[in-house]
């Protein structure tokens, strides 16, 4: 099991940003359900490719600001 944490960062991190952002469609706004997008990034920082964290933190907060946009609308 510590070897899939180990060789695959960038997909956990990619499924944790997905599971995230569904449960955060389903609770009202000001919910801090955006906190967990926190753990989607740090993991992502341990990703070989050094442009796959700050990558990882800018996709998370352009469906913050996505879901937050679609609650007004």
């Amino acid at each position: 099991m510590g070897r899939v944490f180990r060789t695959q960062p960038v997909t956990l991190a990619l499924a944790l940003v997905a599971t995230v952002f569904v449960i955060d469609l389903c609770l009202p706004l000001g919910v801090a359900s955006a906190v967990p997008y926190t753990f989607a990034v740090l993991l992502a920082l341990r990703a070989k490719p050094g442009w796959v964290g700050p990558t990882v933190a800018v996709l998370c907060g352009v469906l913050t600001v996505a879901k937050m946009r679609n609650n007004f609308v």
